[in-house]
């Protein structure tokens, strides 16, 4: 199954029995004990004397309005609760696929998702992304509520109404537990908190791994511009736009991509750290003090360098793989785009040191810490110059389209083509060019975009992959360019 870049649709359950949008009246599952039955609270009483509460921001006068003619921001709780995958966050863990997960991962044999041995591994495993582990457990059930990617409602509770609120810009955020999802760099940090994964998070360890992996979660393969145009928004943006479509696109791309690869490298670092400082510690005491972390971490590695069919692949043989495993082609796939010309030599030659020594056969980890925080320092960098850089012009945009044409992935594994597909796609969409929407939907099926099978998501890995579906998408945008430019 694939996840992350796919986990947004506009088909998601119903809160049925949670919200009722006849009375505006929200019930949670409270677990607060979690040996007692469950039953039936009121958000309200649940959260009256809690620091972090939603009640307000869901009043009818606030964000939790039902008229479909009232504001967006009017109606933004009210479209989170029926639409946002996030309000159904912790219910998808109560299934039995879930159980069968935890079960698998705690080598226990819980049989119901009522069971409190279930529910317990949840709170250390789960909660911090399914749900936000700062409030009462009694309000798990509303998944990764609004504060989750909003920050505390403590925070905001005196000011974002206030007349002078707005008028100061970003400056705002400043010093403030408010979180700035305005910004589309700060929106991916957030999103990549979750969807790429930290270990030193207030909300604890959030991090799949390859034992939560093998237990049945899916990979973490997440694309920012794609999820931003598959969100069912709950917001305006600044121009005004109130439709899922994302203004300059490629922009969208570059930022999310830097954004979320200097996060991915950051874990990768934190990772390295927890066996380097586990190390010094046995050597100390001469011996094991039981809290090693496996090393290297093989999350870090494209999964298809193991995970592969059997069946002879011609494209397979024809790049030459030598059968090493690969540091994350998902993550790093096209990255160099999001660099300016003058800039690409330097980002190449990091980017390097820091593959060369994850994919030599036992990769040191004080290298790799030293390498990513090489890495990671470049990142942040570009990412603070593009965020105020202008916009992308259309002359440009070609030249970069024309270029991504002309090198189609040498290793068309599945991590680096589709890749190279999302980009493509994203500078197609700015420029405007008419390609086949059947076409690109064809290509999305085949590489296992999306599937769903009335509510239920069902999401398959690319075990019969072929790269050359992509040709005649790639041919068909040359084209169209070549047209324009006659």
């Amino acid at each position: 199954m694939l996840i992350a870049m796919f986990a947004c649709s506009f088909d998601w359950l119903a809160l049925k029995g949670v919200y009722s949008s006849s009375n505006s009246e929200i019930y949670v599952t409270k677990r607060v004990d979690l040996d007692q039955p469950v039953q039936q609270t009121d958000l309200t009483e649940a959260n009256s004397s809690a620091k972090l509460s939603i009640v307000g921001c869901m009043a009818t006068s606030c964000h939790g309005s039902n008229n479909p003619q009232a504001l967006t921001w009017q109606r933004a709780g009210t479209i989170w609760l029926q639409k946002d995958p996030h309000a159904t966050a912790y219910i998808r863990l109560l299934t039995e696929e879930s159980l069968a997960i935890v079960n698998r991962l705690t080598n226990a044999s819980w049989s119901s998702t009522d069971s409190s041995g279930f529910l317990y591994a949840l709170e250390q495993k789960c909660v911090s992304c399914h749900a936000n582990s700062l409030s009462s457990t009694s309000n798990r059930i509303l998944g990764a509520d609004c504060q989750v990617c909003h920050g505390p409602a403590s925070a905001w509770k005196d000011q974002h109404y206030s007349s002078t609120w707005k008028s100061q810009g970003s400056r705002r955020f400043d010093n403030s537990e408010m979180l700035n999802t305005e910004s589309i760099a700060s929106r991916a940090a957030i999103c990549a908190s979750c969807h790429i994964g930290e270990l030193n998070s207030e909300h604890g360890v959030r991090e799949v791994n390859h034992e939560l992996m093998a237990a049945g979660h899916p990979p973490m393969h997440f694309d920012f511009s794609t999820f931003m145009n598959r969100y069912p928004r709950h917001w305006d943006e600044p121009d005004g736009s109130t439709d899922n479509s994302v203004p300059q696109e490629f922009r969208t791309w570059k930022l999310g991509k830097l954004a979320l690869t200097a996060e991915r490298v950051k874990l990768l670092s934190d990772r390295a750290t927890d066996v380097e400082q586990s190390l010094t510690r046995q050597r100390d005491s001469l011996n094991s003090d039981g809290d090693n972390r496996p090393w290297p971490e093989l999350t870090e590695y494209s999964c298809y360098s193991c995970h592969h069919s059997l069946q002879d692949a011609k494209w397979r043989r024809s790049v030459g793989n030598k059968g090493q495993y690969e540091w994350d082609a998902w993550t790093t796939a096209e990255l160099e785009l999001a660099f300016p010309r003058e800039k690409q030599v330097e980002f190449r030659a990091c980017l390097q040191t820091l593959q060369n020594e994850l994919e030599s056969p036992l990769p040191q980890p004080k290298t790799v810490i030293n390498a990513a925080v090489d890495f990671h320092v470049l990142l942040e960098r570009e990412l603070a110059v593009a965020i105020n850089a202008p916009m992308e012009d259309p002359a440009s945009m070609r030249q970069a389209l024309l270029g991504l044409l002309d090198r189609f992935p040498k290793q068309p594994t599945w991590e680096a083509v589709v890749p190279w597909f999302i980009v493509t796609r994203a500078l197609v969409s700015d420029l405007k060019l008419p390609v086949d929407k059947k076409l690109i939907a064809n290509i999305e099926k085949q590489i296992g975009y999306q599937s769903y099978v009335g509510t239920e998501i069902r999401v398959d890995g690319p075990k019969d992959f072929d790269p050359w579906i992509f040709e005649e998408y790639r041919s068909t945008v040359l084209e169209l360019m070549n047209s324009r430019q006659k």
